[in-house]
């Protein structure tokens, strides 16, 4: 094989060689050398040859150095090829007929179950056998489902496969359903995770808002000397005596045993702008104790007059 890598690369260079030569002598034929080389002069040279030469002769160097570039790449992929075979034949560990109970078929198996993979031209290396010869064990072993055989496409040599027994690939089709389902339930279990952590976010707010609204001061126990807030300025009622007239705010004051605050005041004086009289002002004041009702129904009759 080293031998064999040698002649390539050998054939290459002199090919290469002679390509150059060849160039050379058609780039400088017909031209008179200088009488000495002095500084720039060879590269003076080159243009000068090179800019007197015919379209058809520029094109022909220019199919020159294409050629050459293909031949030198066409080569290099030679030498890289045989060294690759090289290399796997000696991984390959050939002993034919071992004990003379295996055939060369058996063991290019027993090889093949190791290597998974392997050129045809390197079997019948291996073996010292033809490359046909080797093209035909392997089509053997494809024939009993033990191996496929690989063509390449355009560039390259054909390669022997094990083949995967339908077991396998059953086992492997189970396995891959198999994890695909974990990870399914693995998803399932994180949107789950996801809507529970939402729902407690939920209950938690609403368990906020509920000892928000615990919090907040019944009308029946507040303290005797504050009026709530919220009952004087969100009113749950409306009373309209006037349809043209804006609705008048019932809402009242919520106090006891307390005298008329100026919240108290403020409404009476809404009541008069709106022109209820005292029978209305007392129905109105229903929800408070009767001694509140009557601070603010006798502030009422004193500034009505």
């Amino acid at each position: 094989m080293a031998k064999e890598v040698i002649k390539v690369v050998t054939i290459g260079s002199l090919a290469f060689l002679g390509l150059i030569f060849v160039n050379t002598i058609l780039l400088f034929l017909g031209h008179e050398s200088s009488p000495g080389i002095t500084g720039n002069s060879v590269a003076d040279s080159l243009k000068e040859v090179y800019t007197e030469m015919s379209l058809a002769s520029k094109i022909f160097l220019l199919v020159q150095f294409i050629a050459l570039l293909i031949i030198f790449i066409y080569f290099i992929i030679k030498a890289r090829k045989s060294i690759k075979e090289r290399d796997e034949i000696a991984h390959l560990n050939v002993v034919k007929n071992p004990g003379g109970s295996k055939t060369d078929i058996d063991t290019l198996y027993e090889i093949l179950k190791d290597r998974k993979q392997i050129n045809i031209p390197s079997v019948g290396k291996a073996f010292r056998v033809s490359k046909e010869l080797a093209m035909e064990w392997c089509r053997i072993l494809e024939n009993n489902d033990l191996a496929t055989i690989d063509y390449p496409g355009f560039i390259g040599d054909p390669s022997v496969k094990l083949a995967v027994p339908e077991s396998e690939k059953s086992k492997d089709k189970k396995d891959k359903d198999k994890d695909k389902k974990s990870d399914d339930k693995k998803d399932d279990k994180k949107d789950d995770k996801k809507d529970d952590k939402k729902d407690e976010k939920k209950i938690d707010k609403k368990d906020v808002d509920e000892k928000k609204d615990d919090k907040k001061p019944d009308q029946d126990k507040t303290n005797v000397e504050k009026p709530t807030e919220t009952a004087a300025q969100k009113p749950k009622k409306r009373f309209n005596i006037f349809k043209k007239k804006k609705p008048l705010d019932t809402s009242v004051p919520v106090a006891q045993n307390v005298g008329v605050t100026d919240k108290d005041k403020k409404w009476v004086s809404e009541a008069i702008k709106k022109g209820l009289n005292e029978k209305d002002v007392s129905k109105l004041l229903q929800g408070l104790e009767k001694s509140k009702r009557e601070q603010i129904v006798n502030y009422y009759k004193s500034v009505s007059k």
